[in-house]
């Protein structure tokens, strides 16, 4: 029997490796934050520079034609999708641009609950006003959903180490706990939240803009961006079905046909969330995963690379590597 095993995984692996295989790419965003702390940013000059290998080095695909060709097994060799999560504004004011100037298709993952809020995502505020340089915390309330609200008492020179701590906190609170203990932080240091300016979402007329550029493509990224494999059955519809139902108003009809799930790791996806995105109408949802995409990956756990702030002397054998695989 475990010898049968042995066989039938040695011939995926063959099959794998001599089929058409592709890689989708994860971004976040084109930006110079003074604070990135996950290394979600990548300069717009870095990006320029990937944008210029892709094109040489790479076949660029929407990503609905490579969910189609992958499908198909007729993916072309070093097959590329972008795809961006969140929905920043600078997606549209810097990434669309750049895209545009290379011919390079992309889609945008949006987090519907963030349009046109008057405030950016939790951890980039977070990180605004625990990292150093912009004030000196001495006890800051925490309001998670385990317990009443608690002190967290550090110095200065702490902020790094209890920054990391109450964000992977955070990453798992839902969305009010969350929203709860940014606003006592704010109101404790004395100062209003981050200029949500500086890295907020895209309102619903800068997504209309984005999905009327050439090229780009709108998918949901969940309404409240919690880790769905936490969330209820009913959680979970509202995430699926809401995220859908919204953009597809803003698109004047047009529903997404991708999902892009929360942080996206093994970890944050259950085989309810799954279900409920295939429930909710989605024929595609993309993980946070590393992996070459190839004909027999799952449709609804499709793989991604995640990349970093990368100059071309770096991102050029990462990708490389990534097509080998």
């Amino acid at each position: 029997m475990r010898g049968a095993g042995a066989v039938r995984r040695l011939a995926t692996a063959v099959r794998r490796r001599l089929a058409p295989r592709g890689v989708i790419l994860l971004y976040h965003r084109v930006a110079a934050p003074a604070h990135d702390p996950d290394a979600l940013a990548v300069t717009p000059a870095h990006f320029d520079e990937q944008l210029r290998i892709l094109s040489t080095l790479a076949e660029p695909l929407a990503l609905d034609e490579f969910e189609r060709r992958r499908t198909d097994g007729t993916l072309p060799a070093r097959a590329v999708a972008l795809t961006f999560d969140d929905g920043y504004r600078d997606n549209l004011t810097a990434a669309a641009p750049a895209l545009a100037r290379a011919g390079i298709p992309a889609t945008v993952f949006v987090t519907t609950g963030r349009t046109g809020a008057l405030r950016g995502f939790w951890w980039d505020e977070l990180a605004a006003m625990l990292l150093p340089g912009t004030h000196e915390p001495r006890s800051l309330p925490v309001c998670l959903d385990d317990g009443g609200p608690t002190q967290l008492d550090f110095l200065p020179t702490q902020a790094h180490v209890v920054h990391a701590a109450l964000a992977e906190r955070l990453r798992v609170a839902s969305a009010d706990a969350r929203d709860r203990t940014i606003d006592a932080i704010a109101a404790s240091l004395g100062h209003p939240l981050p200029d949500p300016e500086v890295a907020r979402a895209c309102d619903n007329e800068e997504l209309r803009a984005l999905a009327a550029t050439p090229g780009i493509s709108l998918g949901a990224h969940s309404v409240t961006h919690s880790v769905m494999a936490r969330q209820s059955p009913r959680e979970l519809r509202i995430e699926a079905v809401e995220s859908r139902a919204q953009l597809t108003a803003i698109r004047g009809g047009i529903a997404p046909t991708a999902f892009a799930y929360p942080y996206g790791a093994t970890r944050d996806i259950s085989a309810a969330a799954v279900d409920a995105v295939r429930a909710a109408g989605y024929t595609m949802a993309c993980a946070n995963v590393p992996a070459a995409a190839w004909r027999e990956s799952d449709p609804f756990q499709l793989p991604r690379h995640l990349v970093r702030d990368w100059d071309a002397a770096t991102f050029r054998p990462t990708l490389a590597q990534w097509f080998r695989e």
